[in-house]
């Protein structure tokens, strides 16, 4: 349709070109309509979710700029400032576009030359004629932009630096200011829009302060992130954002329970003095160890003190010498209980939207991703099988319509080792090899 409204303007443009010969304020309007339309199909394209359009959407985005460039050097135009204002409002909304298309193929130096370009035009258009619009696409740069920054230091750790993390907190904890604003003075349709967009700055802000290893200040940004969503909720008993929040932080929670497993049990090293603890051998309960090494199945092997025998304990078996209450056992079980609370979500945020978008749309091949990935963490052989299922759906539809699509090759290691894993399976319920 909206193909249509470009081909529609492309041939009056050239019919009033023919009969009038030169460049009038007519041609200049039709000039702009073009520029907008081919931004907003670019955007639709971005944001279809159908597959296949990335390369569409950049194309009709660099149509866009070649467009202003050539009418940026008219001097016609120096007479007409509210149509050389609006061009500029395209140019800033097409490389924001491309900066989008180029973080979603994690082309990481060009989306932060494009978002680098648009955060600069649109401080210069504030500075001209302030409004609502202008300043809800400078919390979305300010926000992509940082977004970048950190997702750039957690795949490129060779060169991670606390500076860059720094300034992507900075431009987060703008955005989230410009969305507060916003937030007190939008109503309508718009405003669940601007609490998205808040939600979205303040769990993205979350994870550079986790990443700047500021715990704290990362659970408060989660905090109000879930008073947000509260909100929503109350304000529109329909709204998504609830679950997007509560989806978030499951997540969020998982990973810390995670972390706090691994740090504990990293602290076990070859000559480590233990106690062993729960084991169905009632003989070897309280008996006090040597750590030898680390075997397979997440097993650890002991010399007991005082014998010549040798065991090979799990390592939620095993207690610290010195301190007998701190064990694996109980972080092992957080883990379990927050990673069942994670796929509990993640099974809901797909049926919906199964139900809103169907299966052949990019949303649904991610949320199956994300639910197959926490399905194979879970470590067990029916969620492993799950994993396998859920992943090889995602990479069905991806193949056949995002063959480009970043998360395609990701999906597929996923899913090689969760194959891997289910082959490790000795026994119906064991721990994975």
């Amino acid at each position: 349709m909206i193909l249509k409204e470009i081909n529609l303007i492309q041939s009056q443009l050239q019919q009033h070109k023919a009969n009038h010969g030169k460049f009038t304020i007519e041609v200049a309007r039709l000039e702009l309509l073009s520029t907008e339309t081919h931004v907003r199909l670019a955007d639709l394209l971005r944001s279809s979710g159908l597959g296949s359009n990335q390369k569409d959407s950049e194309r009709h985005y660099l149509q866009a700029l070649q467009e202003v460039a050539r009418l940026e050097k008219l001097t016609f135009l120096e007479e007409k400032p509210s149509l050389l204002y609006n061009l500029r409002i395209d140019k800033a909304a097409a490389h924001l576009g491309l900066g989008s298309v180029y973080r979603d193929q994690h082309s990481f130096g060009e989306a932060l030359e494009q978002l680098t370009k648009a955060h600069d035009l649109t401080q210069e258009l504030i500075s001209i004629e302030d409004s609502p619009d202008q300043q809800d696409r400078f919390g979305v740069i300010l926000t992509t932009h940082g977004e970048i920054l950190n997702l750039r230091e957690q795949l490129i750790p060779d060169q991670a630096t606390s500076e860059n993390l720094r300034t992507a907190l900075d431009k987060q904890q703008r955005a989230v200011g410009i969305f507060q604003y916003l937030e007190q003075t939008t109503s309508g349709p718009l405003r669940e829009q601007t609490l998205r967009k808040l939600m979205d700055t303040l769990i993205s802000m979350a994870d550079t302060l986790e990443n700047l290893e500021l715990y704290e200040e990362s659970q408060m940004a989660m905090q109000e992130a879930q008073v947000i969503g509260k909100r929503a909720l109350s304000e529109n008993n329909a709204s998504s954002l609830h679950l997007h929040q509560q989806l978030c932080a499951s997540t969020k929670d998982t990973m810390d329970a995670r972390r706090e497993l691994d740090d504990h049990t990293s602290t076990l090293h070859i000559g480590s003095k233990i106690r062993l603890h729960g084991l169905l051998n009632q003989t070897l309960n309280g008996k006090k160890g040597i750590v030898l090494a680390t075997d397979s199945n997440n097993r650890i092997s002991i010399q007991i003190q005082g014998e010549k025998r040798q065991v090979s304990i799990q390592i939620f078996n095993i207690r610290y010498w010195g301190d007998p209450e701190q064990n694996c056992q109980t972080l092992y079980d957080k883990v379990v209980a927050k990673a069942h609370d994670e796929i509990g979500l993640l099974r809901l945020e797909l049926q919906i939207l199964i139900k809103k978008s169907g299966n052949k749309h990019i949303n649904t091949a991610r949320a199956r991703y994300n639910l197959g990935r926490a399905l194979w963490l879970s470590n067990n052989p029916l969620e492993t099988t799950q994993t396998v299922e859920e992943l090889n759906a995602a990479i069905l539809f991806m193949t056949q319509r995002e063959p480009n699509h970043h998360s395609l090759s990701e999906t597929e290691k996923v899913r090689d080792m969760a194959l891997e894993v289910l082959a490790n399976f000795e026994t119906q319920g064991t721990l994975s090899a």
